[in-house]
């Protein structure tokens, strides 16, 4: 099991929910922000896991370079199983912008099958991922 408890993130599985959780915690430098998500997909992986729940509200602002990384390294190493995400939007505009690039390029380069949906709340989010299967 991979779980993170950095001051960057924290990347653990909710046993009672049977989800992964990722928090980011401000912003992350480049390796950093690899290593979190490598270990956010082990974890998810290891547990089969078919939802997620990310709270990007604190999150800083994710370099294009990085962001493109994300999108490939997604393709090749998230579980099949993974098909819920709840996204708690970032509060920081530039943060939001950053947001916005990376499901460009989702959208544009890994067909992702996924049901994802953006909240307002950790609540919110948590309530959804709870009502569906």
């Amino acid at each position: 099991m991979s779980e993170v408890n950095s001051k960057y993130a924290i990347v653990q599985y909710d046993a009672q929910n049977k989800w992964v959780y990722l928090k980011y915690l401000g912003f992350v430098p480049s390796a950093e922000y690899h290593l979190i998500i490598q270990k956010l997909l082990e974890l998810s992986n290891s547990k089969k896991a078919t939802k997620m729940l990310t709270d990007l509200t604190q999150m800083g602002v994710v370099a294009p370079a990085d962001q493109k990384w994300m999108a490939e390294y997604w393709v090749g190493h998230a579980n099949a199983e993974l098909r819920f995400t709840a996204i708690v939007l970032p509060q920081a505009v530039l943060a939001n912008m950053s947001l916005k690039s990376l499901n460009k390029l989702f959208d544009a380069d890994t067909q992702d099958t996924s049901n994802s949906r953006n909240f307002a709340s950790e609540s919110e989010a948590s309530a959804w991922l709870k009502s569906v299967n």
